[in-house]
């Protein structure tokens, strides 16, 4: 017989700390979020870095209470059903008109890096016409 440790996601949250390889990198916002619109507040910190104080973009972008109702419903993103798999994301993409790239890890030390979704959805750069493009990891 096999045992094997269980640890649950605390009380409901998505959130888990990156490994320190791309938590270095400081490129990568990672919201500490305590429901499972992990997804959406990806988007909206995208959407909405050059807007934010420079404040809360040095320091405090992570926090959720940053991403108000009101920028999920003018995104549309309330209407979304969360969490969203790799395999929902074209659906997504037409619906807020913009080009998403979805990568994982599967190492503790996040260097084994891999594709789970490339977008084939045609955006263009010039955010105020069409959207933008971004990557999640």
């Amino acid at each position: 017989m096999i045992i094997g440790d269980y640890e649950p996601l605390a009380s409901g949250s998505s959130y888990k700390p990156l490994p320190a390889f791309l938590q270095n990198k400081k490129a990568i916002i990672n919201i500490r979020n305590r429901d499972n619109r992990c997804f959406g507040y990806t988007i909206l910190a995208a959407l909405y870095y050059d807007r934010m104080p420079n404040a809360v973009r040095n320091r405090l972008l992570n926090r959720p209470m940053n991403y108000t109702p009101e920028m999920f419903q003018q995104q549309h993103l309330d209407t979304l059903q969360y969490p969203i798999k790799p395999a929902d994301v074209p659906a997504v993409e037409q619906q807020i008109n913009m080009s998403i790239n979805v990568f994982a890890y599967y190492d503790d030390a996040g260097r084994a890096r891999y594709p789970a979704y490339i977008s084939r959805y045609y955006s263009d750069w010039n955010e105020a016409e069409r959207g933008s493009s971004f990557i999640i990891i």
